[in-house]
Protein backbone atom coordinates (compact mmCIF):
# COMPACT_ATOMS: atom_id res chain seq x y z
CA UNK A 1 0.00 0.00 0.00
CA UNK A 2 0.95 3.74 -0.48
CA UNK A 3 -0.31 6.33 1.63
CA UNK A 4 0.09 10.31 0.53
CA UNK A 5 1.90 12.70 3.30
CA UNK A 6 2.13 16.05 1.55
CA UNK A 7 3.90 15.35 -1.66
CA UNK A 8 6.11 12.48 -0.41
CA UNK A 9 4.34 9.21 -1.28
CA UNK A 10 5.25 6.42 1.84
CA UNK A 11 5.40 2.89 1.09
CA UNK A 12 3.80 0.83 4.37
CA UNK A 13 0.51 -0.82 5.28
CA UNK A 14 -2.94 -0.03 6.97
CA UNK A 15 -3.58 -2.08 10.10
CA UNK A 16 -6.81 -2.49 12.17
CA UNK A 17 -6.28 -1.37 15.80
CA UNK A 18 -10.04 -1.08 16.81
CA UNK A 19 -13.32 -1.38 15.70
CA UNK A 20 -16.50 0.80 16.97
CA UNK A 21 -20.14 -1.11 16.06
CA UNK A 22 -23.01 1.19 16.22
CA UNK A 23 -26.07 -0.75 17.18
CA UNK A 24 -29.80 -0.08 17.29
CA UNK A 25 -32.57 0.59 14.51
CA UNK A 26 -30.83 3.88 13.37
CA UNK A 27 -27.93 1.91 12.12
CA UNK A 28 -29.71 -1.19 10.02
CA UNK A 29 -28.20 -1.72 7.05
CA UNK A 30 -24.78 -0.68 7.78
CA UNK A 31 -25.87 3.11 7.16
CA UNK A 32 -23.42 5.81 9.49
CA UNK A 33 -25.37 9.16 9.63
CA UNK A 34 -24.00 12.31 10.15
CA UNK A 35 -24.75 12.31 13.84
CA UNK A 36 -22.92 8.58 13.55
CA UNK A 37 -19.74 10.74 11.91
CA UNK A 38 -19.45 13.08 14.85
CA UNK A 39 -19.46 9.99 17.52
CA UNK A 40 -16.41 8.62 15.07
CA UNK A 41 -14.69 12.10 14.97
CA UNK A 42 -15.20 12.49 19.28
CA UNK A 43 -14.00 9.14 19.02
CA UNK A 44 -10.23 9.83 17.33
CA UNK A 45 -10.04 13.20 19.14
CA UNK A 46 -10.21 10.98 22.36
CA UNK A 47 -7.63 8.45 21.81
CA UNK A 48 -5.55 11.10 20.35
CA UNK A 49 -5.55 13.15 22.93
CA UNK A 50 -4.98 9.96 25.51
CA UNK A 51 -2.14 9.27 23.52
CA UNK A 52 -0.10 12.66 24.47
CA UNK A 53 -1.15 11.96 27.44
CA UNK A 54 0.28 8.24 27.87
CA UNK A 55 3.48 9.66 25.89
CA UNK A 56 4.12 12.68 28.29
CA UNK A 57 3.57 10.41 31.33
CA UNK A 58 6.20 7.88 29.65
CA UNK A 59 8.70 10.90 28.63
CA UNK A 60 8.40 13.41 31.67
CA UNK A 61 11.76 14.50 30.67
CA UNK A 62 10.75 16.03 26.95
CA UNK A 63 9.12 18.47 26.32
CA UNK A 64 7.45 18.33 23.28
CA UNK A 65 6.02 15.56 21.32
CA UNK A 66 7.60 13.58 18.69
CA UNK A 67 7.69 15.01 15.10
CA UNK A 68 4.89 13.34 13.30
CA UNK A 69 3.13 12.19 16.42
CA UNK A 70 -0.21 12.93 15.48
CA UNK A 71 0.41 11.73 11.76
CA UNK A 72 1.93 8.75 13.46
CA UNK A 73 -0.99 7.48 15.99
CA UNK A 74 -3.95 9.10 13.79
CA UNK A 75 -6.54 6.33 13.28
CA UNK A 76 -8.51 6.21 9.83
CA UNK A 77 -11.58 5.08 8.61
CA UNK A 78 -10.93 3.17 5.59
CA UNK A 79 -14.47 1.75 5.45
CA UNK A 80 -18.01 0.72 7.04
CA UNK A 81 -18.61 -3.12 7.69
CA UNK A 82 -22.18 -4.95 8.08
CA UNK A 83 -23.26 -5.94 11.50
CA UNK A 84 -24.77 -3.16 12.11
CA UNK A 85 -22.52 -0.64 11.12
CA UNK A 86 -19.29 -1.04 12.17
CA UNK A 87 -16.23 1.07 11.15
CA UNK A 88 -12.89 -0.38 11.63
CA UNK A 89 -10.39 2.56 12.36
CA UNK A 90 -6.76 1.76 11.29
CA UNK A 91 -3.53 3.36 11.57
CA UNK A 92 -0.73 3.59 8.95
CA UNK A 93 2.65 1.80 9.72
CA UNK A 94 5.30 3.15 7.72
CA UNK A 95 7.71 0.93 5.80
CA UNK A 96 10.86 0.90 7.40
CA UNK A 97 14.14 2.10 5.43
CA UNK A 98 15.74 -1.31 6.15
CA UNK A 99 13.40 -4.05 4.44
CA UNK A 100 13.26 -6.15 7.44
CA UNK A 101 9.77 -5.83 9.02
CA UNK A 102 7.00 -2.95 9.26
CA UNK A 103 7.17 -0.81 12.01
CA UNK A 104 4.83 -1.90 15.03
CA UNK A 105 2.19 -0.89 15.98
CA UNK A 106 2.37 2.66 17.52
CA UNK A 107 1.75 1.85 21.25
CA UNK A 108 0.38 5.09 22.27
CA UNK A 109 -2.39 4.31 20.21
CA UNK A 110 -2.77 0.71 21.75
CA UNK A 111 -2.34 1.81 25.36
CA UNK A 112 -4.93 4.95 24.27
CA UNK A 113 -7.39 2.32 23.23
CA UNK A 114 -6.75 0.09 26.15
CA UNK A 115 -7.20 2.79 28.69
CA UNK A 116 -10.67 4.01 26.76
CA UNK A 117 -11.95 0.72 26.85
CA UNK A 118 -10.80 0.23 31.12
CA UNK A 119 -12.55 4.06 31.57
CA UNK A 120 -15.42 2.60 29.71
CA UNK A 121 -15.83 -0.83 31.89
CA UNK A 122 -14.86 0.95 35.40
CA UNK A 123 -18.41 3.19 34.83
CA UNK A 124 -19.94 0.24 33.84
CA UNK A 125 -19.17 -1.81 36.67
CA UNK A 126 -18.83 1.21 39.18
CA UNK A 127 -14.71 0.78 39.70
CA UNK A 128 -12.74 3.56 40.41
CA UNK A 129 -11.25 5.35 37.19
CA UNK A 130 -7.82 3.57 36.02
CA UNK A 131 -4.43 4.45 37.12
CA UNK A 132 -2.73 6.94 35.25
CA UNK A 133 -6.26 7.84 33.51
CA UNK A 134 -5.87 12.12 33.64
CA UNK A 135 -9.50 13.18 34.84
CA UNK A 136 -8.84 16.54 32.39
CA UNK A 137 -9.91 14.00 30.16
CA UNK A 138 -13.41 13.05 31.73
CA UNK A 139 -14.98 15.63 29.49
CA UNK A 140 -14.02 14.13 26.29
CA UNK A 141 -15.29 11.07 27.14
CA UNK A 142 -18.17 12.06 28.88
CA UNK A 143 -19.23 13.86 25.23
CA UNK A 144 -18.69 10.67 23.41
CA UNK A 145 -22.13 9.20 22.80
CA UNK A 146 -23.99 12.06 23.18
CA UNK A 147 -25.77 11.93 19.80
CA UNK A 148 -26.85 8.17 20.99
CA UNK A 149 -30.85 7.99 21.21
CA UNK A 150 -32.45 4.92 24.20
CA UNK A 151 -31.71 1.58 23.26
CA UNK A 152 -28.93 2.15 20.64
CA UNK A 153 -24.68 1.93 21.87
CA UNK A 154 -21.36 1.58 20.56
CA UNK A 155 -19.01 -0.84 21.07
CA UNK A 156 -16.04 -0.71 21.05
CA UNK A 157 -14.14 -3.75 20.18
CA UNK A 158 -10.11 -3.98 19.90
CA UNK A 159 -7.97 -7.29 20.71
CA UNK A 160 -10.56 -9.73 20.51
CA UNK A 161 -11.53 -9.11 24.01
CA UNK A 162 -14.86 -8.87 25.04
CA UNK A 163 -16.68 -5.29 23.41
CA UNK A 164 -16.93 -2.44 25.75
CA UNK A 165 -20.56 -0.99 25.43
CA UNK A 166 -21.03 3.01 25.67
CA UNK A 167 -25.05 3.78 26.31
CA UNK A 168 -26.88 7.00 27.29
CA UNK A 169 -27.21 5.78 30.81
CA UNK A 170 -23.46 4.86 30.56
CA UNK A 171 -22.38 8.47 29.62
CA UNK A 172 -24.55 10.07 32.31
CA UNK A 173 -22.76 8.04 34.97
CA UNK A 174 -19.60 9.04 33.57
CA UNK A 175 -20.79 12.72 33.94
CA UNK A 176 -20.37 12.02 37.32
CA UNK A 177 -16.94 11.73 37.45
CA UNK A 178 -16.64 15.05 36.04
CA UNK A 179 -15.29 17.97 38.00
CA UNK A 180 -17.21 20.73 38.60
CA UNK A 181 -15.18 23.94 38.49
CA UNK A 182 -15.06 25.59 41.99
CA UNK A 183 -14.67 29.58 42.88
CA UNK A 184 -14.28 31.35 46.35
CA UNK A 185 -13.00 33.85 47.38
CA UNK A 186 -9.86 34.29 49.56
CA UNK A 187 -8.55 37.01 51.48
CA UNK A 188 -4.52 37.09 52.22
CA UNK A 189 -3.11 38.95 55.01
CA UNK A 190 0.22 39.24 55.13
CA UNK A 191 3.33 41.71 56.63
CA UNK A 192 6.38 42.41 54.45
CA UNK A 193 9.52 42.23 56.63
CA UNK A 194 13.19 43.76 55.30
Amino acid sequence: DNHKRGDTIMRGRWQQVVKLVFKGQRFQDHALDLHALAEVSQFLKMITETAKTVWRAANPDRKNLPARFEERTGLCLRRIEEGSTAVPLEVFLEEPQQKEMFEPEPPEVEEAIRLARNVYRAVETDAPLPDGFPRTLVPEYERWGETLREGEAIEVVADGTEPVRVTPSLRSRLASFVEASHEDQVDITGEVLE
